[in-house]
């Protein structure tokens, strides 16, 4: 072999070593970077779980919290043939911002959550807003703890029934989260 010709073979063998490292530091980035997008992707799917709403600072009227349970879950049934009446399901959104429940409906309704219980509701599709349908479980609960938070600061649980029934604050669309929560806790409080 020729002085020339073994150069030669130095140079390509070089140059071979240094496309080898080249192509070796590419594929190692790029499975870095696909390992974090794929990181990204995963921590994207899984979302962060809104708490269920806290009651154990919920106080409802006096009376109220005397009845039991049975007659608290037949008195929110009631509630609820009346709430049916209505077609809230395919009233305009802006319509359900009309405040046409009063404090002790919502008292009884909250009465029901607060001893984790629920109300059995068939064909949700049928009785409940769009609105509702399409919100998923963590806006369902985060709503649900503005209204408690609302009770909270505007009822007074030591009015009288008479009172309370006067105390018009509930929107429809409130009443519709409270039905709807109350109707999925079971699957919520898993």
């Amino acid at each position: 072999m020729s002085h020339l010709a073994l150069i030669f073979l130095l140079v390509v063998g070089a140059i071979l070593i240094l496309v080898l490292v080249a192509i070796a530091i590419l594929i190692s980035n790029g499975s870095k970077k696909s390992s974090s997008v794929t990181k990204k992707r995963t921590n994207s799917k899984t979302s962060f779980r809104v708490p269920m709403p806290k009651t154990y600072s919920l106080y409802v009227p006096p009376a109220i919290e005397k009845m039991g349970t049975s007659l608290l879950k037949e008195i929110s049934r009631k509630i609820f043939d009346s709430y049916k009446t209505f077609n809230y399901k395919d009233k305009r959104v802006s319509e359900l911002d009309a405040k046409e429940w009063h404090s002790w409906q919502v008292s009884i309704l909250l009465a029901v959550f607060k001893r984790s219980e629920d109300i059995l509701v068939y064909d949700q599709e049928t009785l409940f807003h769009k609105f509702i349908l399409d919100s998923d479980e963590n806006d369902i609960k985060r709503l649900m703890t503005g209204i408690i938070k609302k009770y909270e600061a505007y009822v007074d649980f030591h009015a009288q029934k008479d009172d309370l029934c006067k105390h018009y604050i509930w929107s429809s669309r409130e009443v519709s989260v409270i039905f709807y929560f109350l109707a999925n806790y079971k699957d919520y409080a898993k």
